[in-house]
């Protein structure tokens, strides 16, 4: 059964603090810019009986491989037969997470998932091989398809070992668009009450921005679309401290005619230190982003996923308690990553990816 998804609140597991169906933010389009699509935000609840269908197809998927494989190939493999186990067992649940998949919608969460641990690692392969093929890189997370997430009293700041909050941000901006990370998929293991995970759709950000000043928010699209700003790499990624890329935009047209999104926010330079007009949209980005968020606990038994490329997300203060998210990325073909690799995959390289990227002069 499908939850009803004009009301976001009837999930009793994970509240939703901003109404995700606000159609103040549906269907926008920017004065003198391109036609946005009504972005969505979905959610959908597992009912029993679904769950039930779940873990028998995951224990079957389980039987089929001989038990949990620990080859990133081979789980790879696993995860792509799970999701045709999964289409047809639970049609409803894949034909919503492909939405995300295909810009019909931005996000979905989903509750009432089954949570024993082999269950869970193979609905994780399954719905995030439905948002995009999974990979990850060999220097992030020990180079694990399923990345676990878990806070270090020593994480430093704005990154997913950090236990203070983490700002609003994309995955990976700094490498070259055909190998950033389109959908990123979370799955709750452990998550102290109240901690929540937030997303901002870009299109809701824009229209934000045009109801506010059309003038002043088509001046605004035209400066961040242009490369007048820098972004810092990830040392999550593996790729070392201080290294920033060559000037690039931070909204672009994608190919399917869509804005995207590129933004660290703490790690967003304009080219030029005396670029006050640059900081000062990119500052009202922020504001705007932060404005339109919605947010969710991905607790135990739920799933999250959500377009790298066309929204940004950050997550509250984890104030105490243990936490364990597990993380997935997804792409749409991992061609792009194998091109300018030169690797098959799942597992990439980050080196050759700085090299393409990276200002030199930085």
């Amino acid at each position: 059964m499908q939850q009803d998804k004009s009301d976001p609140n009837q999930s009793t597991t994970s509240p939703v603090r901003k109404a995700a169906n606000d159609n103040s933010y549906f269907d926008p389009t920017i004065p003198g810019g391109a036609a946005l699509r009504g972005d969505r935000v979905l959610f959908h609840f597992v009912d029993a009986v679904s769950c039930e269908t779940l873990e028998q197809l995951a224990k079957g998927v389980l039987d089929k491989f001989g038990g949990w494989p620990s080859d990133p190939v081979q789980q790879r493999k696993l995860g792509k037969h799970a999701k045709r186990e999964l289409k047809s067992g639970v049609p409803d649940l894949v034909s919503d997470l492909l939405k995300v998949r295909h810009g019909t919608a931005d996000a979905m969460h989903v509750t009432g998932l089954p949570e024993e641990t082999n269950i869970a690692r193979v609905l994780m392969l399954a719905m995030s091989r439905c948002v995009g093929d999974i990979y990850n890189f060999a220097g992030q997370n020990g180079g694990e398809l399923i990345m676990k997430l878990v806070p270090k009293a020593d994480g430093g700041e704005n990154n997913n070992a950090a236990p203070g909050e983490f700002a609003m941000h994309s995955d990976d901006a700094a490498i070259p668009r055909d190998a950033r990370v389109h959908c990123i998929a979370l799955m709750g293991r452990k998550n102290p009450p109240g901690v929540a995970t937030h997303y901002a759709p870009l299109s809701w950000a824009l229209k934000k921005m045009a109801s506010e000043n059309g003038n002043k928010a088509r001046r605004a699209l035209q400066v961040l679309s242009v490369p007048r700003f820098q972004f810092a790499f990830p040392i999550s990624l593996g790729a070392g401290e201080g290294i920033w890329t060559r000037p690039r935009p931070i909204i672009s047209m994608g190919p399917d005619r869509r804005w995207e999104i590129s933004f660290p926010s703490y790690n967003t330079r304009t080219v030029s230190p005396s670029d006050t007009e640059g900081k000062e949209m990119m500052a009202w980005l922020l504001r705007s982003l932060e404005a339109v968020k919605i947010s969710v606990e991905v607790q135990p038994g739920s799933f999250f996923a959500f377009s790298n490329l066309r929204g940004t997300h950050s997550r509250d203060n984890i104030s105490g308690g243990d936490r364990e998210i597990w993380r997935t990325y997804g792409i749409e073909s991992l061609a792009g990553l194998r091109n300018l690799t030169g690797e098959h995959g799942p597992i990439f390289p980050i080196e050759p990816l700085v090299k393409l990227a990276a200002n030199d002069n930085a």
